[in-house]
């Protein structure tokens, strides 16, 4: 019993350092950006969205992807770009998403099972994380202040205000713009991108939490 004990905790230590999450202690589940973890008791359940050139990657680049990284969970292992027959257009396993308003359509593939095991003492688990951290495919949240004024939005990532006040950053604002209020929320790159391009913004509650901060949330146009 102490034995598995330390096995879980050692394991959860693993997933720390990967940057995951943990969400719940049994089943041991955790999430980090877009991608959700469960371990089984011999395989993860991962669901998220993986770019088709990153699960490429995984089963391309190394044994540990055409063993033990299961595309939608199939025992076989099978390509990622494998078609559902001989001379179909229909892929198998691979899904299609839009990438935002009048954004491309581009491949995915939605969940795996990673098999609990290690192979050159490389944990399956942390190989499927550790690629998708080199491709930059999960999307990280990060801090981003609101600036909203009576004419527009403006948004800054807090790492850049090390190197000047908010209004620094936004520098003189044309004649008639004033501010309103001062927001910080977590968005991920692509939100970030959205709220950029006006394709979504950030909801201000009338709310507070116990700090005295308004709740905020990334809202989609």
């Amino acid at each position: 019993m102490a034995k598995k004990r330390q096995a879980h905790e050692a394991l959860k230590q693993l997933l720390t350092a990967l940057g995951i999450t943990i969400t719940w202690d049994s089943p041991l589940t955790g999430q980090i950006g877009q991608f959700m973890f469960e371990l089984t008791d011999s395989y993860w359940i991962v669901k998220g969205p993986v770019p088709i050139g990153t699960a490429l990657a995984l089963w391309q680049g190394n044994t540990i992807g055409q063993r033990w990284i299961r595309v939608q969970g199939h025992a076989g292992c099978p390509h990622p770009l494998d078609k559902i027959d001989e001379g179909s257009d229909i892929y198998a396993w691979a899904e299609y998403k839009d990438e935002g308003h009048n954004g491309p359509r581009r491949l995915f593939i939605n969940m795996y099972h990673i098999d609990h095991v290690q192979e050159n003492g490389v944990w399956a688990i942390e190989y499927f994380v550790r690629t998708l951290q080199a491709l930059d495919a999960i999307d990280q949240p990060f801090k981003v202040v609101a600036v909203h004024t009576n004419k527009a939005f403006h948004y800054i990532p807090v790492s850049t205000l090390s190197r000047g006040t908010i209004l620094d950053h936004l520098g003189p604002l044309p004649e008639g713009e004033r501010i309103i209020n001062i927001v910080a929320a977590s968005v991920t790159p692509l939100e970030f991108a959205r709220l950029k391009s006006g394709e979504g913004y950030l909801a201000i509650s009338s709310r507070y939490d116990e700090y005295g901060n308004r709740f905020v949330s990334y809202q989609r146009h």
